[in-house]
């Protein structure tokens, strides 16, 4: 609700959906298992929200993707460790699955930041 351009607002729809279908897969997997799925936010993304939360329009819009970018470039290296060392086979197929739905979130979010780059001309 905070952000104004329209690419951004798509693009954080589009976040909503990817990942709410990402978690329900992996809750797929882990039902049965001792492993849990936290529903709370680190300090560190609480943080991050509440900053974010601060801003309006514009400022939102960048401070936004340029968190997003960090955000996704972490979670590749996450799921690259795990298709790399991992051992869980069902986990790596998530993970290289998951994987390429980042690579596309992070390819997104570049060309949202240029066109806002673009704007800001």
């Amino acid at each position: 609700t905070n952000g104004e351009d329209d690419s951004v607002m798509d693009y954080a729809t589009m976040l909503v959906s990817e990942n709410t279908e990402s978690k329900t897969e992996l809750e797929g997997i882990v039902n049965g298992t001792d492993v849990e799925i936290s529903s709370e936010l680190s300090t560190a993304m609480q943080a991050k929200y509440d900053e974010l939360a601060l801003l309006e329009g514009e400022d939102f819009d960048m401070a936004f993707i340029e968190f997003q970018l960090e955000a996704l470039n972490n979670s590749m290296s996450i799921y690259e460790n795990q298709n790399d060392n991992g051992e869980n086979n069902t986990m790596k197929a998530f993970s290289d699955k998951t994987l390429g739905k980042v690579k596309d979130q992070r390819q997104d979010a570049v060309l949202v930041k240029a066109e806002l780059d673009l704007e800001d001309l």
